[in-house]
């Protein structure tokens, strides 16, 4: 005698087992054609001469940033590219800094982080010293920015002929993880 049909059990409809799925690894950041994490040899392949030994770094000795003429040092920890270091080859100003702070803006948007620090002025044993400084940062995936503009002045009043004043711009592309995991 047949169980009746309710009772009959139906068979199971085998079940695919899903394909394993992999994910693309997201390319790393970098600046220009580097990458994070390349070694020198790999920074220099993808320069195709535009980048050169100097020291424990790599070197492009004449960029155009925004109108701005700078070098760059692509510098490496434990062989392996974590920063790119770019300065201003002439005389910056705050004008440059604001033109290049602009710049930066437009791609990453707003800056995570400002700080101006105003003229600030010493004086020691006839000695005066006059320092002011501006810095912007921001983030973008796995590159922290950050620009930097310093000016600083000593003049002496005993020895005039040694009055001196320095203007830097630097502008420093950087692994986040190298620099801080938490930013």
């Amino acid at each position: 005698m047949a169980a009746p049909a309710f009772a009959q059990k139906k068979p199971k409809a085998p079940t695919a087992t899903p394909a394993p799925t992999t994910m693309p690894t997201p390319a790393r950041g970098g600046w220009r054609a580097a990458r994070w994490g390349m070694t020198s040899q790999e920074v220099l392949a993808a320069f195709h001469g535009e980048a050169s030994e100097d020291g424990d770094a790599l070197a492009i000795p004449k960029l155009d940033v925004a109108g701005i003429e700078m070098k760059a040092a692509l510098e490496f920890r434990d062989g392996k590219l974590w920063r790119v270091v770019l300065s201003s080859v002439g005389r910056p100003s705050t004008v440059t800094f604001n033109t290049l702070a602009a710049e930066l803006t437009k791609k990453y948007g707003a800056a995570a982080a400002q700080k101006s620090e105003p003229f600030d002025m010493h004086q020691f044993a006839g000695t005066t010293s006059t320092y002011k400084s501006d810095e912007s940062s921001w983030v973008a995936d796995d590159t922290a920015i950050e620009l930097k503009y310093v000016w600083k002045s000593w003049k002496d009043r005993s020895k005039p002929s040694t009055d001196k004043e320095t203007k830097t711009l630097e502008l420093a592309y950087s692994d986040r993880a190298a620099v801080s995991p938490n930013l």
